[in-house]
């Protein structure tokens, strides 16, 4: 049996990016805002996901500064689980994708947002 853990994300770009070094390889983590229309008995809405996205840049091709707040991006790869203990002392799970590839598609812009991820 296959098993697949594989992620495809198409967002906008919440936060400021960090990029950090890291055996001089740059990583940059950055968090992707995700929207899913639902509709249920009562009445339809919209559920708002915040992802971390982590891309290492081990080939030096990435361009990470066409990432920014507000940019749409596509995203593909896996999730990664790990554990840490927070400054609280309390133990935490973080989830991120790592992402295999990624494209910066334009900034947001409310009138033009559908049509640039219409064209994806």
């Amino acid at each position: 049996m296959k098993y697949i853990n594989r992620v495809e994300l198409l967002g906008v770009v919440g936060k400021k990016i960090r990029i950090n070094t890291v055996n001089e390889v740059n990583v940059a983590t950055f968090t992707l805002v995700t929207d899913r229309l639902f509709l249920n008995k009562e009445n339809g809405g919209v559920e708002v996901a915040n992802h971390t996205v982590v891309v290492w840049d081990n080939d030096g091709i990435w361009d990470f500064s066409k990432i920014e707040e507000g940019a749409i991006v596509h995203v593909t790869g896996h999730i990664k689980y790990h554990n840490y203990i927070g400054d609280d002392g309390l133990k935490r799970r973080a989830t991120e994708i790592m992402a295999s590839t990624f494209q910066v598609l334009g900034k947001k812009d409310d009138d033009k947002e559908e049509e640039a991820v219409a064209q994806m």
